[in-house]
């Protein structure tokens, strides 16, 4: 288990308001390593105008990249923890606890379907990457959802990887202006879209995740069309609760 300050090794701008933030581990204390499993999160220590906060982040590299961890975070207009993250510089430290969480995916997972909303996409980024570097006989499929295609996460290795053959990669689009020229899936996720790309569903193993009412109503539709229960896995991303005066 990591608890250290970390080094700020790189940062990845991955959408407009998304970036990602690479941790050397090179400094780490010899008793102290990274045994991570695909899903997992850490705690971060965030100084803000407000004090020091710690929030939680999923992992969103591979636990095969023993020499790093990767966090990607949405930069929130109400969240004084992630603009100051988004003013981070590379070589700036940070306190790094963890891996924590059981959120996971496990080598005997085949015929795996991943469902995200927006930033949701993190944890399972860690699934896919884990998946593609240790070569599982797995091919995941992907539906995830976003607003616009300026808010689609990991969109160029997604996209790569799906010409690669490596995943399946379904994005779909809720409010993407016209004339964009998208020529992608549209619309929210449901029972229907979720049986086209996943069929035959009864056979697959769903892992949700993104905001709560978007997970719970995953939930309902894998439901509807017959996916039992015990095949569902689910990570709500729940933000701190906004302080009032």
């Amino acid at each position: 288990m990591i608890d250290a300050d970390l080094t700020v090794s790189k940062i990845v701008q991955e959408a407009h308001d998304v970036k990602t933030f690479r941790f050397s581990l090179q400094e780490l204390p010899e008793d102290q390593a990274l045994a991570q499993k695909p899903g997992q999160f850490v705690s971060v220590q965030v100084q803000t105008p407000e004090g020091l906060q710690v929030r939680s982040f999923s992992i969103s590299s591979s636990p095969l990249e023993q020499d790093h961890l990767d966090i990607t975070v949405k930069c929130y207009p109400d969240s004084s923890a992630a603009q100051a993250l988004h003013q981070l510089k590379e070589g700036d430290k940070l306190h790094v606890r963890g891996p924590f969480g059981q959120f996971v995916l496990n080598d005997e997972d085949h015929d795996v379907v991943f469902i995200a909303g927006g930033n949701g996409v993190t944890p399972l980024m860690a699934m896919m990457r884990y998946i593609v570097g240790k070569r599982l006989p797995v091919k995941p499929i992907l539906i995830y959802s976003n607003r616009t295609q300026a808010d689609v996460i990991f969109k160029d290795e997604l996209e790569r990887l799906g010409r690669e053959g490596r995943i399946v990669a379904d994005i779909t689009l809720t409010n993407e202006p016209q004339g964009s020229g998208w020529a992608g899936l549209t619309g929210r996720i449901d029972g229907a879209m979720i049986e086209k790309m996943a069929a035959p569903v009864k056979d697959k193993a769903f892992f949700l995740c993104g905001p709560p009412e978007m997970v719970r109503a995953m939930h309902a539709a894998l439901l509807s069309v017959g996916v039992p229960e015990q095949q569902i896995r689910m990570e709500q991303f729940i933000r701190p609760a906004k302080k009032t005066a």
